[in-house]
């Protein structure tokens, strides 16, 4: 019986001294932190915001990198649909300012602004009395 109760304490013993062991071994206490979060791309700004192709319903417009745009306009009418008007021609940046450049020579001014996301673009055309917001197309 002394001997077995001898047994039964050392195997108790040993069990609890391997356990200890393989505890301590697999504790971990080093910290862990996130990966900081991606920051968000920066908005382009003056002429680079304006490249690429932008629609409102029927009317796009195409600012190209070349200095080069192509707008698709309704010209104003008394009743819809309006006919579109394709106008071609240069552009140029000044600000909050988007001077057009025909290729007849003509030039005038629009006023433009931006946000995003989702990207979107304003257009004050005086010359036809109207604003009109644009969503990018690409």
């Amino acid at each position: 019986m002394l001997r077995k109760s001898l047994v039964f304490v050392l195997s108790v013993s040993m069990l609890s001294l391997g356990g200890g062991l393989s505890l301590t071994g697999c504790s971990d206490d080093k910290e862990t932190t996130a990966p900081p979060p991606k920051a968000a791309p920066a908005m382009p700004t003056g002429r680079a915001a304006l490249i690429g192709q932008w629609a409102s319903g029927r009317r796009r417009i195409t600012f190209m990198d070349n200095g080069n745009f192509s707008w698709n306009m309704l010209r104003p009418c008394g009743a819809p649909p309006c006919q579109l008007v394709q106008m071609n021609g240069t552009f140029a940046v000044n600000g909050n300012q988007i001077a057009l450049t025909l290729a007849n020579g003509k030039t005038f001014n629009i006023g433009w602004r931006h946000s995003g996301p989702p990207r979107k673009l304003w257009i004050d055309n005086k010359m036809y009395n109207s604003k009109v917001t644009f969503n990018r197309v690409n």
